[in-house]
């Protein structure tokens, strides 16, 4: 027995993906942001036990394991990442060698006073006395960034920083050097890309290692692999924080591309919506666009992507009202802990998945993944001052603004693409894309949606069954047992596999083909 094993850890769950060959098994934990690792190795315990194997025994004779991640985009969207320090030369420190000041990635992924201009001839004690000051700043890693010219100088620079920190002391400080990252002769994108690394690389590095650990002293005899922005994978020691980058949207937008090409498909808008992130991407003729020099919040780095648009919304997006009363849903996220008010784990601001409670979506008493047993009472407890004191009201204003939110994005995509909306089918996958696609779909202008019977863990599946070009193969082997059978009419609710899929009032769902749900708009 051999198992291929995907994971991908998203900022709300982490999701499992277990395949002997004959069946596939599905596994969705809470991530645990105290301990990544936690995440990891709950979930490996829930595919152990779908196939009522031992742990240990499955761990052994796993053949091929690999773990993609949102943490990076989550990061990034939120504006969690490690602070990072920044040297340049003297006289760019406000424009990063770009033509206007200030340069796009100053407030966005390093703070302005923590990049300093050096001459690259200066004293040590100069360059020294302004690593210090840094690391009294609060700086966790450290870039230097000389013109293209200046590999030696940057090298220089960071010997000498090592010599009087080395990294056996408890206060060295970690430091890269811009075309380590990305060695690229423009100046500005291979700054901008060494500061997006290093403002992921510790929490990337904390979890990808040391998880690796503990899967090796529990019995994994085989690399853990990582999957990447690109849609490859490569092993631990060859892999680079900014590499991960969207790395579980990616996977996918990739297994979006086959199954598109499966179901003759010609315009496919991926809707991939979790507890954090709506994760967006256009497929046309069975491909998707990779993008080698993306924008990340309005920051141009050197990382080839495929076209996804991450927008801070999911299930677990906090609503709030601002003092005129304007309620906005996201990107602030509760996570899974504490989590939206429904958890009953210690949250109390209202989020989408709390309006879902309130107009029945989900049910009172339900119990998801991590045995978090629904309350709709506090979800409305949360919901009501939003719309003073009406928590269903407060409800339907949180999934219109929610909606027009993740609408508007579509058009914006379609219109940047060229791409006729009256062609499209939505595809919807994610924790949360089976509830909300139905209604996003028709504020749009789409009529067809496609949702799947793995649909809750599709980018983890994505990743188990992708082959080493990045190309996705294979199917969900259980499908037959989940699907409905003839035609559903909305308004109804399928429960697919542990996921809802919303059907709204208007729609038709039926089964089409071994692992798909077809839902189409009358009229």
């Amino acid at each position: 027995m051999s198992y291929s094993v995907g994971i991908d850890m998203g900022g709300t769950f982490t999701d499992g993906y277990f395949s002997d060959g004959e069946q596939a098994m599905i596994a969705k934990v809470p991530t645990t942001h105290f301990d990544l690792t936690r995440s990891v190795m709950a979930c490996l315990a829930e595919g152990a036990e779908a196939f009522d194997v031992p742990l240990e025994q499955l761990l052994g004779e796993i053949g091929l394991f690999r773990l993609a991640t949102t943490i990076g985009t989550n990061a990034v969207v939120t504006g969690t990442g490690d602070p990072v320090g920044l040297m340049v030369e003297a006289g760019a420190e406000k424009s990063l060698y770009g033509p206007s000041e200030p340069a796009p990635a100053l407030g966005v992924f390093v703070r302005p006073d923590h990049v300093v201009g050096v001459d690259p001839e200066a004293a040590a004690a100069e360059v020294l006395a302004l690593c210090r000051d840094l690391v009294q700043q609060g700086v966790r890693h450290t870039v230097v960034s000389l013109r293209g010219p200046r590999r030696d100088a940057e090298a220089g620079l960071r010997e000498l920083v090592r010599d009087r920190y080395p990294v056996h002391y408890l206060r060295s400080i970690p430091l890269t050097m811009g075309w380590e990252t990305a060695d690229v002769d423009d100046d500005v994108l291979r700054t901008n890309t060494a500061v997006l690394n290093a403002y992921l690389s510790r929490p990337m590095a904390k979890l990808l290692y040391r998880t690796e650990g503990i899967l090796q002293r529990a019995g994994l005899a085989v690399p853990l692999m990582a999957a990447r922005s690109d849609g490859t994978f490569s092993r631990m020691p060859r892999t680079t924080a900014i590499s991960t980058y969207s790395s579980g949207p990616a996977a996918g937008l990739g297994l979006a591309a086959v199954l598109a090409g499966q179901h003759g498909d010609s315009t496919v808008v991926a809707f991939d919506m979790g507890g954090t992130t709506l994760d967006l991407g256009l497929v046309r003729d069975g491909t998707h666009e990779v993008n080698p020099e993306p924008e990340i919040r309005g920051v141009p780095v050197s990382l080839p992507v495929p076209g996804i648009v991450s927008v801070g919304l999911g299930g677990s997006s906090i609503a709030s009202a601002d003092s005129s009363g304007t309620v906005t849903v996201g990107p602030a996220s509760a996570g899974a802990v504490p989590g939206p008010a429904a958890f009953g784990r210690g949250g109390t601001e209202p989020t989408l998945t709390d309006a879902d409670m309130e107009l029945g979506l989900l049910a009172d008493g339900q119990v998801l993944p991590g045995d978090i047993v629904l309350d709709a009472g506090r979800a409305s407890a949360a919901l009501a001052p939003l719309a003073d004191g009406d928590a269903t009201a407060a409800a339907r204003l949180v999934h219109e603004v929610a909606h027009n939110t993740a609408a508007a994005a579509i058009e914006d995509l379609l219109s940047r693409s060229g791409v006729d909306r009256a062609e499209a089918t939505l595809y919807a996958f994610g924790g949360a894309g089976g509830l909300h696609a139905g209604p996003v779909a028709a504020l749009v202008g789409i009529s067809r949606v496609r949702s799947f019977a793995a649909g809750s863990v599709f980018s983890a599946r994505g990743v188990a069954e992708a082959a080493l070009d990045g190309s996705a193969l294979g199917r969900w082997h259980d499908a037959d047992r989940s699907l409905p059978g003839g035609v559903v009419a909305g308004p109804a609710l399928v429960n697919v596999s542990g996921a809802v899929h919303a059907v709204p009032s208007g729609w038709t769902a039926r089964s089409d083909g071994v692992d798909s749900l077809l839902w189409e708009r009358s009229g």
